[in-house]
């Protein structure tokens, strides 16, 4: 069974290296991502090539998330 899912969100400080936050996560999936069927291979390589990239920068999305108001909650 072949299944992908991200990581938990990391903060990276400026002078921080992504890649270094990244490489565990490499490291999985250098070990186990190719036993997966059917897609293992072709998700190993694409997950290996984004972590090596930096990772996916969700920055707009966690401040969007953080300014949007949530419905049925109230302000104290």
């Amino acid at each position: 069974m072949s299944f992908k899912r991200a990581s938990n969100i990391y903060f990276v400080r400026p002078g921080e290296n992504a890649v270094t936050k990244g490489l565990p996560f490499s490291l999985i999936s250098l070990v186990l991502g190719w036993w997966g069927i059917p897609w293992g291979p072709i998700w190993t390589i694409s997950t290996i090539v984004t972590n090596l990239r930096g990772g996916r920068d969700v920055t707009n999305d966690v401040v969007r998330s953080m300014t949007t108001p949530v419905a049925g909650a109230t302000r104290q």
